[in-house]
């Protein structure tokens, strides 16, 4: 409607009907465009480069984890029952199989907190790139579909006032 307005201002009533019939497409029609538009528009991004890489790490975390875990048990069954004590490397008062267990989780859940705020700034990112892209598919269906249409109406009207005023002069 504003297209209407700011093309048809100042013209004589029949090129503003024009203006306003070229500028009003079948709404069926428009709407078609629109979808194609809107469905041809690629919604993917590129994948971090950091992902495969805080997978594996999740992984090997989580594995040391359940090392730690098994161990442990294993070390407890034993003591349960009451076979010689096994000995366990530790680092000070920490045994390898404690700090496993603690390490692999508390660094599990610090990298998990980690990456949940990294994929918040990368969705932030991917959203602006993607609604870009359909912003441009659908500039381009306005384009198109509307605004050519009236620079087209609008040019016949220079055209056919610029032969007038030729003909009147001459």
């Amino acid at each position: 409607r504003e297209l209407i307005d700011q093309a048809s201002a100042g013209l004589p009533v029949p090129w503003a009907l024009a203006v306003a019939d070229v500028a009003e497409p079948e709404e069926d029609r428009l709407d078609q465009v629109l979808d194609r538009a809107v469905v041809g528009t690629s919604l993917r991004a590129r994948s971090p480069r950091w992902w495969p890489v805080l997978g594996v790490l999740q992984w090997v975390l989580g594995v040391a984890a359940v090392l730690g875990l098994v161990w442990l048990v294993a070390l407890g069954v034993l003591g349960w029952l009451q076979l010689p004590p096994v000995d366990t490397p530790a680092l000070g008062p920490l045994s390898y199989p404690f700090l496993l267990l603690v390490g692999g989780l508390l660094l599990g859940i610090g990298l998990a907190e980690l990456s949940r705020a990294a994929t918040r700034r990368g969705a932030v990112r991917r959203r602006a790139l993607i609604a870009g892209r359909l912003d441009e598919a659908i500039g381009r269906v306005a384009d198109e579909g509307l605004v050519a249409p009236v620079r087209e109406v609008l040019d016949r009207h220079r055209d056919v006032r610029s032969n007038l005023e030729q003909a009147v002069r001459g």
